[in-house]
């Protein structure tokens, strides 16, 4: 009961439903993630294993940079750093689309490695700061139903564009677009303070 009860309350607030809606935007992210590799082998035509390679650096740049967005803004300030995440995560999803070099392709893998964590750090710091500590989980757990109901909805999307129109293009902008949207909603947010930097 006292679980209901809290999330009750917290889901009464505009900040934590707007944070629902910014992490929900923001899983459109992960387009880039499930077609990069088909499309570096079966768009460019690229050997496996320059696609490997390029891959894992990706997952290099992720391993060692996934806890340095939220700590950076625990000192500056959840939208002071959000703000550069975002947009270089932006960025990385449209090189591919305009640079096809290996070395331009390898640049967006590790720069999307090294920052598509950060917002998902800082959404969910921010909706912990938004209530008071005991209600924290439950705000962490409704904010971050947003976030599974992406995960459902924007690859299926992304796949449809990709069969209708044969390119992964479409699919690419339309994970740019969902990310500056979540960027723009978190930004209009009253983001709280219950403890953490805002």
């Amino acid at each position: 009961a006292a679980s209901s009860l809290a999330r009750g309350q917290v889901f009464r607030k505009p900040t934590i439903v707007g944070l629902t809606l910014t992490y929900f935007l923001f899983v459109f992210y992960q387009i880039y993630a499930t077609f990069f590799v088909a499309y570096l082998r079966r768009g460019l035509g690229l050997p496996t294993e320059v696609v490997g390679n390029i891959w894992f650096w990706w997952a290099v740049l992720a391993f060692l940079l996934m806890m340095l967005w939220g700590l950076l803004s625990d000192r500056f300030g959840r939208r002071q750093v959000m703000a550069p995440c975002m947009l270089f995560l932006v960025a990385s999803v449209l090189m591919p689309i305009f640079w096809h070099d290996v070395p331009l392709l390898y640049a967006s893998a590790m720069l999307y490695g090294a920052t598509f964590a950060g917002p998902m750090t800082i959404i969910l710091a921010a909706a912990g700061d938004a209530v008071p500590r005991p209600m924290a989980a439950a705000a962490v757990g409704l904010v971050t139903a947003g976030f599974g109901l992406g995960q459902a909805v924007a690859p299926a999307i992304a796949g449809f564009l990709t069969d209708f129109t044969g390119s992964f293009y479409p699919g690419f902008v339309l994970s740019a677009v969902g990310m500056a949207l979540s960027l723009l909603t978190f930004f209009l947010l009253p983001l709280e303070r219950h403890g953490s930097h805002a």
